[in-house]
């Protein structure tokens, strides 16, 4: 005799099948994918940076180094540099807005270290309009944990951290540090990749970089999973070398870059614990990829020789020797000639444009008003010049070429040319 419940199970099994009406049935949903062939003819889309060469929109910059060695330091300056237009370790395009996540420093000490900033770059708090700050204490959970069956969900601090970034429109995204916002496992491959992902698609949906700050462990560069450096687009390490003769040395390391070449560069730390380039010219011609160093120590030659043409055009001699008071470099600067180069930017090419006999030092330029012939600087094409067309000096004298063969200079001489057309 058959029960109510065995009655029921029959009827279910005798019962068709569920068929979803056809409108409902979907299809999965394919893959977007992109012809190459539909961009023939387009514009190639330069790579862009936050800092040209160093930090790259929408991808995540690693930044790691001991502790003590000045990570957070570096990261608040070239957040403030981001955000007022500053060259600092390159070019800067355009000023962004910056948010500073800072697990470890309170508002006190972001303060402190940013009053030493400021004076590094001639600023005041009042230039900082573009720069968020969220001080130790504001952000006391990890961004992502583990779940029990061993995969990393990320939690509502990030959905936070998200929502300011879209509310404050941040282009530079500074986390400091992954001891502290990250809660998985370190050496699990497929946890950093999850949590690294979520940072990089952050950066993506904002057109933004995201530099994090971390530690090395013991044995390597980085701490834990190789995934650490696999998963971002760049990775820079910042070293304490100590030296016997020098003293403490400090190099910032670009370790990895998918989009540049590796390099490594030194730092000085200033009397106000800022650490800054310790080459000023890494600062202004910088790393620049929109500039070629090339060509922009060709530039600077040609300035060079402009400015020694105006300069000739006043009656004013120049010496070679840095400590004369008429020194090229230094009278070009004052007198506004400079081009925007900076005097170590002129100087080389002064010394490059002696090289090549392209200038000559200690030649007689003109006779002064006492009858003597006033010595200086003199381009090489000055000499064709006077032999071809009888360039004279205020008191009609020539100007004479001690030592300088036109078969020497007739290269520069076209270049030169071509510089005053």
């Amino acid at each position: 005799m058959s029960t109510a419940a065995d009655r029921i199970r029959a009827a279910l099994d005798e019962a068709p099948a569920y068929q979803p009406p056809q409108d409902e049935v979907k299809a999965p949903a394919i893959l977007r994918t992109f012809r190459p062939i539909d961009l023939d003819g387009q514009p190639i889309p330069p790579r862009r940076y936050v800092i040209d060469l160093w930090l790259p929109l929408q991808c995540t910059t690693s930044l790691y180094g001991v502790p003590g060695v000045g990570k957070s330091y570096l990261a608040q300056a070239i957040g403030t540099a981001a955000a007022v237009g500053r060259h600092f370790l390159g070019q800067v395009p355009q000023a962004a807005r910056v948010l500073h996540i800072s697990t470890e420093d309170d508002l006190q000490e972001l303060q402190r270290r940013q009053q030493a900033i400021n004076a590094h770059f001639a600023l005041s708090f009042r230039d900082l309009k573009n720069i968020l700050w969220v001080p130790r204490g504001e952000m006391t959970e990890f961004l992502g944990t583990q779940e029990r069956d061993g995969t990393l969900a990320m939690r509502e601090p990030f959905t936070r951290l998200r929502q300011t970034v879209h509310e404050h429109k941040a282009q530079l995204i500074i986390l400091d540090n992954i001891a502290r916002l990250y809660g998985g496992d370190e050496n699990n491959r497929v946890q950093v990749v999850g949590f690294l992902t979520a940072l990089e698609t952050l950066a993506m949906e904002m057109d933004a970089a995201v530099l994090l700050l971390g530690h090395p462990s013991k044995s390597s560069d980085f701490s834990g999973s190789t995934s650490w450096e696999g998963a971002v687009r760049s990775r820079w390490d910042l070293k304490r070398v100590a030296d016997a003769d020098e003293g403490e040395k400090i190099t910032l390391a670009r370790s990895k870059s998918n989009y540049a070449p590796l390099i490594d560069i030194k730092l000085k730390r200033l009397d106000n614990g800022v650490l800054v380039p310790d080459d000023p010219e890494v600062g202004v011609s910088g790393l620049s990829h929109a500039i070629d160093r090339r060509m922009r120590e060709g530039n600077a030659q040609k300035a060079v020789l402009a400015a020694l043409d105006a300069l000739k055009s006043q009656k004013r001699a120049t010496s070679h020797s840095p400590s004369a008071r008429n020194f090229l470099p230094r009278v070009m600067l004052a007198a506004g000639l400079g081009e925007g180069f900076n005097k170590i930017e002129i100087t080389r090419a002064m010394e490059a444009l002696f090289a090549r006999k392209a200038m000559l030092a200690d030649q007689q330029l003109w006779r002064g008003g006492d009858r003597h012939w006033v010595a200086g600087i003199a381009a090489a094409s000055w000499f064709s010049e006077s032999a071809q067309e009888g360039v004279e000096a205020h008191d009609g004298e020539p100007v004479q070429a001690a030592e300088a063969p036109l078969a020497q200079v007739i290269d520069l001489n076209e270049h030169h040319q071509g510089h005053r057309q």
